[in-house]
């Protein structure tokens, strides 16, 4: 232990004796500070997470396949060409289909026509049928009014041929008195003429009379039955215009039928005519061209093969982190651009045992690239420094701080957890300034002007 001392001692002053016979050398040497920056010890809140290694995908690959066969006719890209929505990549002949199409165009005419047709006799039939029903119902109004009118009449004559009969009664009562008192001279002949032509002059009108009214009880009965017959064929109108009704429904629901039908099946075609032109849904860019122009190919096979230009990056997260992830969740890739999760596998990978995490992000991105994520899942409070502030000597990790006259000091450090591009260091002193950047040309002792 004393000779550590000892040693100690004699280096000491060796020092001080050098420093002394240099003084007056050193005096006219100006020292340049170095620039750096620093930051004070205080606690900060950082994100935490988990850190993983992710690769860049395209977000989804995309068949694009005709919905009908037939013959390519022209393939409008090219492998590796990027594309954007609404291009057109490739087209099938159409030359049958649009025979087809003008065949369909003329069948649904057609059938166009002859519903309008029917249509058209039907409301004609129907029209006739009411103008009938119409005059008909007039005839049997004023046939009815005519009737009522005889009626009456009728009645009025019935009433007149029995005042007629009494008073012929009566006259008749006078001139048999009449006679028998002529017989004994007590009645003048010329009286008894006179009374006798009366008689026969009332006998006269009353039998004019009943004939009379015989004739208009023909009348009545003659009119009632025109009534009867005006009424069977307004009858037989109204089952006429009914069957009419029912049969334009029938005939009309065909016709229609028949339209609809052809209507469909030029609907198929022109689908197929506009199926037959295959349109970019999304942008992206052609990674297969599986067929040529000239080839037939069926329906539903891929004629070009694409990727999407959105990207994601993905991951594998272990049974324990896989609870605290969710989608919409951000993550930081490489430390700055943020991500939003999309997708997580809801079963682990047989080989990994991890569940792939998809997390979709912009940027410029090279598909295969493997870049850092980090998943957040919360923040956490401490000191944190930039990665590249802390240096190791001797197994022992510091940093460079700054003292009160501005020269460098090292301090040494505990790290804990790392967050993106910085670490979190625990230190004993916590008014230090640590030096964050110029590190690397630093050593103790120098002098230094501090930025930020």
């Amino acid at each position: 232990m004393k000779k550590r001392m000892l040693c100690s001692m004699l280096v000491l002053s060796l020092i001080v004796g050098l420093a002394g016979c240099g003084k007056d050398k050193k005096a006219n040497v100006e020292v340049t500070p170095k620039i750096v920056k620093t930051q004070s010890v205080a606690e900060e809140s950082v994100t935490s997470g988990y850190s993983y290694l992710g690769i860049v995908k395209a977000k989804e690959t995309k068949n694009y396949s005709f919905l009908a066969a037939g013959k390519i006719a022209e393939i409008c890209v090219e492998k590796g060409q990027q594309f954007k929505k609404g291009d057109i990549l490739a087209k099938l002949d159409t030359t049958s289909m649009e025979y087809q199409s003008s065949i369909s165009q003329n069948t649904e005419s057609q059938a166009q026509a002859t519903l309008q047709k029917t249509i058209s006799t039907y409301d004609t039939n129907i029209s006739n049928a009411k103008s009938q029903i119409a005059t008909l119902d007039k005839a049997i109004a004023a046939g009815q009014k005519g009737i009522d009118a005889l009626v009456v009449g009728l009645d009025a004559e019935s009433q007149n041929i029995a005042a007629g009969e009494d008073a012929l009664k009566t006259l008749k009562g006078e001139l048999d008195a009449a006679r028998e008192i002529n017989a004994v001279g007590g009645y003048a002949d010329k009286d008894l003429e006179q009374l006798e032509s009366q008689y026969k002059t009332k006998a006269a009108e009353l039998e004019a009379a009943k004939a009379t009214h015989e004739g208009n009880k023909a009348t009545l009965e003659s009119k009632k039955a025109e009534l009867d017959a005006s009424k069977a064929k307004k009858s037989e109108a109204l089952t006429t215009l009914n069957n009419l009704y029912t049969s334009k429904a029938k005939d009309v629901a065909a016709a229609q039928a028949s339209v609809n039908s052809a209507s469909t099946s030029k609907s198929i075609v022109d689908k197929n005519i506009n199926d037959a032109t295959i349109k970019a849904d999304s942008d992206g860019y052609v990674m297969e061209l599986p067929y040529k122009e000239g080839e037939v190919i069926a329906a539903g096979y891929p004629v070009v093969v694409a990727k999407s230009k959105e990207l994601v990056v993905t991951v594998g997260a272990s049974d324990a982190e896989y609870n605290n992830i969710k989608i919409g969740g951000t993550a930081l890739i490489n430390g700055k651009a943020v991500g939003i999760i999309d997708t997580i596998a809801q079963y682990p990978d047989e080989k990994t045992r991890t569940y792939a995490v998809d997390i979709a992000v912009d940027g410029d991105y090279t598909i295969g690239e493997t870049v850092d994520v980090k998943i957040v899942t919360g923040n956490v409070s401490g000191c944190y420094v930039p990665i590249d502030a802390v240096f190791n000597s001797d197994g022992v990790d510091y940093v460079y701080a700054v003292n009160s006259e501005n020269r460098i000091y090292k301090k040494q450090v505990v790290l804990g957890e790392f967050s993106g591009d910085k670490v979190e260091v625990q230190i004993d002193d916590s008014s230090a300034i640590v030096v964050t950047e110029g590190v690397k040309n630093l050593r103790e002792n120098d002098l230094v002007t501090m930025e930020g």
